[in-house]
């Protein structure tokens, strides 16, 4: 990963590997502060975003990190900002990912406010005219074959590398316009060196969801190919 530029623009603090004009910036503040849209379907990915257009750069996913569960009744948006805060660790990820040769959002900013705790963001390349894997059934057969076996590539690679992406569900796959599965939220990812144990995990949070909500259930074949493709 190339080598980080922090800037100040009122009170937030930016982190990026390219230098932002101050049109930029403003840019990027504007989408900070819009208020956040509803959470969408369950398990429909990204579920707090805004959708900016940066200069020079075209359309951004702008990322709001909000707390889920009981606690958001009582702290909806504030983190602890050090030493990294949520976006700056999601941002690494991305970047480590891409280099592996995954398809991930491409990270481009992350933004906080406070020193210690406040609210944090994360900037993405938006991903040309996404839709959920949850809905991979409108796709035809051969359609939903070839994205499955690009999905289960891409996880044998974050297994291959020991990473515990912590929350990898169907949700949490995008496929793009070009029938490519993008994998997201990277925010809680680990290293786990027990390689079995990696496996268990990745296949736990991936079949739980599918029963839960009644996801395809040719949608567990991806996870099985996966883990023991390796």
């Amino acid at each position: 990963m190339s080598a980080l530029t922090y800037q100040t623009f009122h009170e937030y603090q930016m982190g990026t590997d390219q230098p932002l004009s101050a049109h930029q910036l403003h840019q990027l503040r504007i989408g900070f502060e819009k208020p956040r849209r509803p959470a969408g379907e369950v398990l429909a990915g990204r579920q707090i975003a805004t959708i900016v257009h940066l200069e020079n750069m075209g359309s951004v996913v702008v990322k709001h990190y909000a707390r889920g569960g009981l606690i958001r009744h009582v702290n909806h948006g504030a983190y602890f900002n050090w030493p990294r805060t949520r976006g700056e660790k999601e941002f690494r990820w991305l970047a480590t990912v891409r280099q592996l040769g995954l398809a991930a959002p491409r990270p481009i900013v992350f933004a906080s406010t406070g020193r210690v705790i406040g609210q944090c963001w994360l900037v993405t390349a938006a991903i040309p005219r996404p839709y959920p894997l949850t809905q991979i059934g409108q796709q035809h057969d051969d359609q939903r074959k070839a994205i499955y076996s690009l999905l289960a590539k891409q996880i044998e690679t974050l297994i291959r590398h020991r990473i515990w992406h912590r929350d990898l569900h169907p949700g949490n796959v995008l496929v793009d316009e070009n029938g490519t599965p993008h994998i997201i939220d990277f925010d809680k990812a680990r290293y786990l060196n027990n390689r079995r144990l990696l496996k268990v995990k990745y296949r736990k949070r991936w079949t739980r969801a599918i029963a839960k909500y009644g996801l395809l259930p040719e949608l567990e074949d991806v996870m099985k190919r996966a883990t023991t493709a390796i």
